[in-house]
């Protein structure tokens, strides 16, 4: 899949998201900069643990990407098989596609 996201790993502290990407080597060590960063702002009716929580939602969304990826291909391969014991099953499967993909292109703008 081509994303046009910042890869991840994208790192979280307290409230602020941001991303790291390499800029260059000094004396031998690795030195990086801000690819971008997000200041989740918080105030009397969002409260400091309530920007907290939805910075670390941002900070693992492209690991949720991507296992949301791996389950829609897990899900066509080995899905689909009827099950006799449950006449649902086809129905809850088709429903599981639908919420994976819904998601999915809501990430990537498709």
């Amino acid at each position: 899949m081509n994303t046009k996201h910042t890869p991840g790993p994208w790192l979280r502290k307290g409230h602020c998201v941001y991303a790291l990407m390499h800029h260059a080597y000094v004396k031998g060590v690795e030195q990086f900069k801000n690819r971008f960063s997000v200041n989740v702002m918080f105030d009397r009716d969002c409260h400091i643990k309530e920007a907290e929580a939805n910075a670390r939602l941002i900070a693992a969304a492209p690991e949720l990407l991507d296992a949301l990826v791996m389950a829609r291909a897990i899900v066509a391969m080995y899905g689909g098989t009827p099950d006799p014991m449950d006449p649902y099953a086809d129905q809850i499967q088709v429903a599981i596609q639908k919420q994976i993909a819904d998601a999915i292109n809501k990430a990537t703008g498709e």
